[in-house]
């Protein structure tokens, strides 16, 4: 074990270290250079030798007597000379302890590291096939550990971490080994482990255990995790197969949400190869224009008046037919490729809707434009958003940028200057899917929006005797209470119409009136709802 002591330059162990020599003091000399490292209380005679680590000084070691016959000569300088070359190789050896350790141990977890954790798998799994034994490899990713470390700090992400370390290592037996993987991975090695349930079993247990609040710097923190587990077959040796597999289950349970543990399947494979060659298609779908929009009518519930259309985006690839938004808006999200493909869907719904509204003066059709969470971090936001307005001609008032209610909360005095940002151009702004994430009233006030759009799953319950049946009422209530705009999603029936529009809804969309087409079959129903065009052609 080495620590550091301050030391006086001039004093014996100074000067030894200064001069690279063995240095003496005995009481006679009284030198002001060496008078230090104790002769305050009662040294007589001292020497320092010069400790050395690959031929540089790096400490001294002090020897001291309060005998006044006590004089170190030639033979105890040479002792001392020996035992300062002790120190130093004592000091090498322990340095390569040290950063052997680090090498193999999370500095800030003290958990095992990956290349450990693959070293142990390595030797477990050779074991396991000697014995006819199975293992498993588990992974966590922590869910919403980044909103942490952004709302409260980097010191707050550390003791959180630490936190979910120790709750890890409570449920593990000896036998099993811990390791951060990552910035908010964990990984576990379970030896021993002949069937998936108990796999599974420890899986949701620790699960749980993470799910309970933490305290951290006097606040309550909670999180949630996704979990993705891949079980050994007998005689199998592939450690790299095994962790490919625990990975391919912690994607596939990322996709499913907060809260899931997925068990890997072969078909994963497949998934992984299909989604690999979605995201290299998807970084030139813009360039080469694959991606089209469709335009889902939004209408006045207290007469069926188309007022605006949504915009949502459709991937039509040469080979693979039609992508489903479900397959790449979120692979888009997660590559970043959503910055390209939401600015150009910003600019194409807008000037479409321009040339709408020239075509149909006084109609004062809106368009609708969802922003993804990676667009509302973007600085340069604002500017972009003028920009497309200024280059199609579209009015702001006619554009309405729809945010989901999840994306709000995250850094939300961030997320507040930037749509004041954006009002400041005389748009509209939306909350998407409203009651389904973290519905506030704290929160919608502190938020300059206009619109509530309110989720399907509400809608469903409308006209229908569920406990949920009233909620629909109370979200428009709280939304003309505010002063906002209430715009029902996913009408399916006639049955729905009239209690939403009894309970004071402004507007809905869904297949009832319309399903998202492409933009000629938008064109004929505003020809027909709006008469004879007037200027130009529309399309």
């Amino acid at each position: 074990r080495l620590w550091r002591a301050p030391l006086n330059a001039a004093g014996v162990t100074g000067q030894a270290i200064r001069r690279d020599e063995v240095v003496v003091f005995d009481g006679s000399a009284q030198s002001p250079e060496t008078a230090d490292d104790g002769i305050e209380a009662g040294v007589q005679a001292a020497m320092a030798a010069p400790v050395r680590h690959h031929d540089k000084v790096v400490g001294g070691l002090f020897v001291a007597s309060r005998r006044p016959d006590r004089v170190y000569g030639p033979a105890d300088q040479a002792v001392l000379t020996a035992f300062a070359e002790h120190v130093g190789v004592a000091i090498e050896a322990a340095r390569a302890v040290d950063g052997l350790y680090q090498a193999f141990h999370d500095p800030l977890t003290g958990l095992a590291s990956s290349a450990l954790f693959r070293n142990r798998l390595v030797h477990t799994m050779a074991l396991a096939a000697r014995e006819k034994s199975r293992v498993a490899v588990v992974l966590f990713n922590l869910h919403r550990f980044k909103t942490v470390n952004d709302t409260f700090g980097h010191a707050a992400g550390d003791l959180l971490l630490t936190g979910v370390a120790e709750r890890l290592s409570a449920g593990l037996r000896a036998t099993d080994t811990l390791a951060r993987f990552g910035a908010d991975e964990f990984a576990i090695l379970l030896a021993g482990v002949e069937q998936a349930e108990p796999a599974m079993e420890v899986t949701e247990r620790l699960a749980a255990s993470l799910r309970r609040p933490f305290w951290i710097g006097g606040r309550e923190v909670t999180i949630d995790c996704t979990a993705g587990i891949a079980f050994s077959a007998l005689g199998e040796r592939d450690a790299d197969a095994l962790l490919q597999g625990a990975d391919l289950a912690l994607t596939a349970a990322k996709q499913d949400g907060p809260g899931c543990i997925e068990m890997f399947q072969p078909g994963m494979q497949v998934v992984r190869a299909r989604r690999a060659g979605l995201e290299m298609d998807l970084r030139h779908a813009v360039e080469r224009d694959q991606l089209v929009l469709h335009y889902q009518p939004i209408v006045d519930l207290s007469d069926g008046r188309v007022t605006g259309c949504e915009a949502l985006v459709r991937w039509a690839h040469p080979e693979r037919g039609t992508v489903s938004p479900l397959d790449f808006i979120s692979l888009a999200e997660e590559t970043g490729y959503i910055v390209s493909v939401g600015s150009w869907v910003l600019h194409e719904a807008c000037r479409k809707a321009a040339e709408w509204n020239r075509s149909l003066p006084g109609a004062g059709l809106h368009i609708t434009v969802n922003l993804s969470a990676r667009q509302i971090r973007r600085p340069d936001l604002p500017d972009l958003v003028a920009g497309v307005l200024r280059q199609t001609g579209l009015a702001p008032e006619l554009l309405t940028l729809e945010i989901t209610e999840s994306v709000l909360v995250h850094d939300v005095d961030a997320t507040v200057h930037q749509l004041h940002k954006l009002k400041a151009l005389g748009i509209k702004l939306a909350i998407d899917d409203f009651g389904t994430g973290y519905s506030s009233l704290a929160y919608l006030r502190r938020f300059p929006v206009d619109i509530l759009k309110i989720d399907k799953m509400f809608v469903d319950d409308i006209g229908v005797e569920t406990p949920g049946a009233s909620l629909t009422p109370a979200i428009v209530g709280l939304g003309r209470t505010l002063g906002l705009v209430t715009v029902a999603e996913g009408i399916e029936d006639a049955s729905q119409w009239k209690p939403l529009l009894d309970s004071g809804c402004d507007q809905g969309q869904g297949y009832y009136f319309a399903r998202p087409q492409p933009a000629e079959d938008v064109e004929k129903l505003l020809f027909d709802a709006y008469g004879s065009r007037v200027v130009g052609t529309l399309g």
